[in-house]
């Protein structure tokens, strides 16, 4: 019998679903990208030098200790007061409010959050040299490490200089062509609408191989500066998402099952034997009654 005392909430937001993580270098994007076995990654590819981005400035996770990760929860907003006021003012300038209307409406919107799942988000600015954000870098560093000074001026200069060079090879393997845009990857792959021929092959191949089925103008890409139509074109990647692993997510159903099922049959023995113990409980002190 299919165990009904747990049922899963999937009107709650899964953990990481409403939050957006910065990717900064390819490392970032192996490990927290290419490496999800679940979920479709959406890349979302802003500018601080693209007025359509609406970006000022990198939001930069606030805290940053040791060799812990970037606190990815607390951004630097500072731009907060210029978004305000051009919401204020969408009327002359929507674009300059358009990443924050992606964080609304995509990201922290309350509708289809069931379908939205299995979505989660990243975001790469591309930035001047003096922008890039070092401190992994200093924390990195065996020098900094060992002596625990901070960097002068020139080792500054140096540090935003191999930053720069980092996220510039990374806006180069996604082959972004232009800001706003955003990406869909699954387990690494960018994804791709599906043709005719490849329609009839289940799984990650048939889907995301561009060999001899896809060709490079069938990547689902979002570009420019409609929130509205990056909607219409995320629903239809977490339709290709779906498909690709559907095998995937069948088996995480049936294991989460059996955990269900599990779980209740122990709570159903552990209840028998709490019954059990009290009624041994009970004759014990019954015929203790009696042996007075």
């Amino acid at each position: 019998m299919e165990d009904v005392d747990d049922p899963i909430d999937w009107v709650k937001p899964q953990p990481g679903q409403n939050t957006i993580s910065l990717l900064l270098n390819l490392d970032d994007f192996k490990g927290k990208v290419a490496d999800d076995p679940a979920n479709l990654c959406c890349v979302i590819v802003t500018s601080t030098l693209c007025r359509h981005s609406g970006i000022t400035k990198v939001p930069y996770p606030k805290h940053f200790s040791g060799e812990e990760r970037l606190d990815e929860t607390e951004y630097d907003d500072d731009d907060d007061d210029e978004n305000d006021d051009t919401e204020d003012n969408a009327d002359d300038n929507p674009q300059e409010s358009f990443f924050k209307q992606i964080k609304m409406n995509l990201v922290l919107s309350e509708q289809d959050v069931q379908k939205r799942r299995h979505v989660r988000f990243f975001h790469v600015c591309a930035c001047m040299k003096e922008e890039t954000d070092i401190r992994r870098l200093i924390a990195a560093s065996p020098v900094f490490k060992m002596t625990g000074r901070a960097p002068t001026e020139q080792e500054r200069a140096s540090l935003h200089h191999m930053a720069h060079k980092q996220l510039v090879e990374l806006l180069h393997f996604l082959e972004v062509y232009s800001t706003p845009s955003m990406f869909f990857f699954v387990r690494g792959e960018k994804v791709r609408y599906p043709t005719k021929e490849g329609a009839d092959v289940a799984g990650v191949e048939a889907l995301t191989n561009p060999k001899g089925r896809l060709y490079p103008r069938d990547l689902l890409v979002a570009t420019g500066s409609n929130y509205v139509k990056w909607k219409y074109i995320m629903r239809n990647a977490v339709v290709i998402r779906n498909e690709i692993l559907k095998d995937y997510d069948a088996e995480m159903r049936e294991m989460a099952k059996r955990e269900r099922m599990d779980a209740r049959r122990r709570r159903i023995l552990e209840r028998k034997n709490s019954r059990k113990q009290a009624e041994e409980s009970e004759e014990f002190d019954y015929n203790s009654e009696d042996g007075y």
